[in-house]
């Protein structure tokens, strides 16, 4: 009976040591693991972002090289804009972009992250943030109000709506209108400085419409050689035909036919109104489609095709 005692008392005793030491080393271990989760998540975050922006710039430097892509060019500028400005400012996009995404990147990191330390502490996060109630609320919104910010300024960025030194007049929808010239783009706000000095800053959000009063229109010249009886307007009416068709989307349409010559040699000078400069791909296949349109309508017979000399206008990017 006594031995029955002391076996039972041993063996409480046993359980409460051994209850004891795995707390005492389940409070020891789950702090590592939580700072193991952390330290790894700067890790890899730090990680990510710079193959993002080694990517982007990647991708950025491909599409210099075959001439085609949002990035090979900015929408002309007024003001004479050197090819050192525009490079400057194309670069400041690049920058923009690479950061905006490894920034977007990173949240992802850390959410999941947050999520792993919460499983880590036997903690059930819905419960958390259900029990905040106003809190999670709020932190909902504001997450949404950020993504939204992040999207429309990759939008201005991706799309070169604006930049840095241009005048934009910009319609919010919030309060009056704003004009002045940009200082920054920024990732979730854009500062603009008005004629009176005063700075005014604004979310990308709140952006209803803009109006960039620096940006050029977009013309792609062509020269073609006709016969003597052509006229311009059948010629304005064929060539209007081509926008929008496969792999000329970017062309909207014919700003201006002008026929010079004399009797024998008369030339059309034919500017194209297009969304951005054209690719090497694209001026390509505007000028394929340009001459094959103008064949088709001074073509005497099946047999009769006329030469056709193009000459598009020098991109600045093009003179280095």
């Amino acid at each position: 009976m006594i031995s029955a005692i002391l076996a039972q008392v041993t063996s409480d005793g046993e359980t409460a040591g051994e209850a004891a030491t795995d707390a005492v080393t389940g409070w020891i271990t789950k702090p590592a693991l939580v700072l193991a989760v952390l330290l790894g998540a700067v890790l890899v975050s730090w990680i990510g972002t710079r193959v993002i922006r080694s990517i982007v710039r990647y991708l950025v430097n491909r599409a210099i090289r075959i001439g085609n892509g949002p990035w090979r060019t900015r929408t002309p500028r007024l003001l004479n804009e050197t090819l050192e400005q525009a490079e400057s400012r194309r670069s400041s996009r690049i920058e923009a972009t690479s950061r905006a995404l490894g920034h977007i990147y990173s949240i992802v990191v850390f959410i999941v992250a947050g999520g792993v330390v919460l499983q880590v502490l036997e903690m059930n996060a819905s419960v958390i943030l259900s029990s905040a109630g106003f809190l999670g609320a709020m932190l909902a919104f504001g997450a949404q109000n950020i993504i939204r910010e992040y999207v429309v300024g990759l939008q201005i960025l991706l799309e070169d709506r604006y930049g840095a030194g241009d005048f934009i007049t910009v319609v919010l929808s919030q309060g009056d209108p704003l004009e002045g010239q940009v200082e920054r783009v920024g990732l979730f706000t854009t500062d603009l400085r008005a004629a009176d000095t005063s700075r005014a800053s604004f979310g990308h959000s709140m952006i209803v419409s803009i109006v960039n009063h620096s940006q050029l229109a977009v013309i792609e010249a062509v020269e073609v050689e006709l016969p003597a009886d052509v006229e311009s307007e059948p010629i304005r009416e064929v060539l209007n035909d081509l926008a929008g068709r496969q792999d000329l989307t970017r062309v909207l349409g014919v700003e201006r036919v002008q026929v010079v010559g004399d009797d024998d040699i008369v030339k059309a000078h034919v500017r194209f109104r297009t969304t951005r400069p054209l690719g090497t791909r694209e001026r390509v296949r505007l000028k394929a489609e340009a001459s094959q349109a103008i064949n088709h309508l001074v073509a005497k017979d099946d047999d009769q095709t006329l030469p056709a000399v193009f000459r598009f206008d020098v991109d600045p990017l093009d003179e280095k």
